[in-house]
């Protein structure tokens, strides 16, 4: 089990954590590492916005792939730049909350779909 240390910031080259693809592509590099048995060091820092768009893509599927038990321990968030960690919170709480209750949720939406 080895120890993967993503830097965001490298990987968008924009010190603005808004967009749903790049936080996708860091989401892909969490993922395959824990696919591999890996812990992942998730660094924020640099940023100088981070929007619940961005940690949804990144953080909050992580609840709809693997256990959250596995998520807690494999899984440190760092460098997180000060009035941000909320969007971190709201972006774990609601991946839980959501992923939880997909099925529901999804047959809910189905009766708003055309």
């Amino acid at each position: 089990m080895a120890l993967q240390k993503i830097k965001i910031l490298d990987l968008t080259n924009d010190p603005n954590f808004v967009d749903t693809e790049d936080g996708n592509k860091v989401h892909e590099l969490v993922a395959t590492a824990f696919e591999r048995g890996d812990n992942v060091e998730l660094s924020f820092v640099g940023a100088s916005q981070i929007i619940t768009a961005f940690t949804n893509a990144v953080i909050g599927q992580l609840y709809n792939e693997f256990p959250e038990d596995m998520i807690k321990r494999k899984l440190k968030i760092v460098d997180v730049p000060e009035g941000f960690g909320g969007t971190i919170v709201r972006s774990i709480n609601r991946g839980k909350r959501f992923y939880e209750n997909k099925d529901e949720i999804g047959e809910i939406m189905s009766h708003y779909e055309g």
